[in-house]
Formats: C-alpha cells, structure tokens, sequence
C-alpha cells in the first residue's frame, strides 16, 4: 500500500515561511493557536461561504472555492476567486467564456504577492 502525504496549498506558505514548522504542523501534528491565528479565524469567518454568488459586471466572484490536484494529493479552498472576462484567459466551462483568475486570499499583516493567475 503506497502511503502519501496529503499537502493542503495553506501549507506552501508554513514551507516556504519556515521548514521546521511546516514539519512540526503537517508531519507532527503540532499546532498552537495565538492571537494572529484566533483573529485570522475571525475573519475567514466573516468570508467564509460556499453560497456565495455573485457578478459585477465582467466579474464573476465566488467565495470558499474548494481546488485540487489529484495527481499530487493538494487540495485546500480559495476564500476568495474572481473570474474576469477576458479573451485571452483561460476557458472556465462552468461559465462558458475565457477568464483571467484573481485569486483573493484574506490573511493578517501585509500581502506578500500579488497579480492575476
């Protein structure tokens, strides 16, 4: 039986933060809460839901959008992803057009990137 690790994507950002602590949270199981990651909570909380719906003129918006890549066992949810109409995105069959993705992630302190995918 071949045993694999199972990645979430908001573990890329422990790894590429500090190794030793994605080891500690994804290997070991460790995790501690502090007050960042309490109000973090709060505010995936406030974005948190699947029903979400909604369209702004070229701009599709969707909230709590679960992603995957089983050929490499990640998977997590996006809080946030705008798809905006664009000819030369990518086609999305759900909305029946080409769209540039915007993917929106709700984190405390300064954003560290940011663009279009």
């Amino acid at each position: 039986m071949e045993n694999k690790l199972e990645i979430t994507i908001n573990s890329f950002e422990h790894f590429i933060y500090c190794k030793r602590r994605w080891g500690l949270i994804v290997i070991d199981g460790e995790w501690a809460e502090n007050y960042k990651t309490i109000q973090g909570g709060f505010v995936h909380n406030l974005v948190d839901d699947p029903f979400f719906n909604e369209k702004r003129n070229e701009i599709k918006i969707v909230r709590s959008l679960p992603v995957f890549y089983d050929e490499l066992s990640i998977h997590g949810t996006a809080d946030c992803v705008e798809f905006i109409k664009n000819d030369n995105g990518y086609f999305i069959k759900e909305l029946g057009y080409k769209c540039s993705i915007n993917v929106i992630e709700y984190k405390n302190g300064e954003p560290k990137t940011k663009g279009v995918v």
